[in-house]
């Protein structure tokens, strides 16, 4: 089993069509859930530990690449490549995609700065605040909707999540007491650790997701979905996933998740 680095991709695609026990998959760079950690080849994550573990348990030969999220996802739905890795299931891309089981939880959270009193319960809870966030992305759109329901907070989007934190750290968006930043959870936490962001706390959650496995409607038959999404599944329930997921401090799906 391979897990490649984005010069290796015309080697994946050179394979042509997937046989009946190989599947190709492609993830974004988006620590910590994937990443290449700088200077190696190999791309580490739970999602890609989860999959692999997968394939094993059903003999398939399984590749995996980081590419752009929207050159993954366009060549998935164009049926060039078998997947995406940690995907948020939705409607509207229920189309081109099947979802496997959500294989981890995590949630779009709100931080502030550390002197701020800051806790999000409900969405009064925003008034006459200044919420940053990187966008055009998942979470971007969430706040969006967020937002509609309170007519004094506004959004200022920026071009990466590592902006918004060290802009809120710094106190480039005003009164301690009236800003915040939204995004991932998980993310934003680990973003705090590597980049040694301090001044900052998590402040409450907004919305919580399921990450999952997309299948591309038009290159994977249902029958060969069905056969890895069951033996997730087993994976699942059987605790081979959460060992993998606890290696990295990130949590399982709740039981009612699909």
């Amino acid at each position: 089993m391979k897990r490649l680095s984005a010069p290796l991709l015309a080697a994946l695609l050179s394979l042509g069509t997937a046989s009946a026990d190989e599947f190709q998959f492609a993830m974004q760079q988006y620590p910590p859930f994937n990443y290449q950690a700088r200077g190696g080849s190999e791309i580490i994550g739970p999602m890609a530990d989860v999959t692999m573990a997968v394939c094993t348990s059903i003999q398939a030969q399984c590749s995996i690449v980081i590419l752009p999220w929207r050159r993954a996802t366009k060549m998935a739905e164009s049926g060039e490549i078998d997947g995406v890795l940690s995907i948020l299931p939705t409607s509207n891309r229920e189309a081109k995609y099947f979802f496997s089981a959500n294989v981890m939880e995590t949630a779009y959270s709100f931080f502030a700065p550390a002197r701020s009193t800051f806790f999000y319960r409900q969405p009064k809870d925003l008034d006459n605040h200044l919420v940053a966030v990187y966008g055009p992305s998942g979470t971007s759109i969430a706040l969006e909707e967020l937002l509609k329901s309170n007519a004094t907070a506004r959004a200022v989007i920026e071009i990466d999540n590592i902006t918004v934190l060290r802009k809120l750290a710094a106190g480039r968006y005003g009164d301690d007491n009236a800003v915040v930043a939204a995004m991932n959870r998980d993310v934003g936490l680990y973003l705090m650790k590597t980049e040694k962001i301090s001044g900052i706390k998590p402040s409450g959650d907004f919305q919580k997701i399921g990450y999952s496995i997309g299948f591309s409607k038009a290159r994977v038959s249902e029958a060969r979905f069905k056969e890895f999404n069951d033996a997730l599944k087993e994976s699942i329930k059987d605790g081979t996933v959460r060992a993998i997921l606890d290696r990295y401090g990130m949590r399982t799906a709740t039981p009612s998740s699909p």
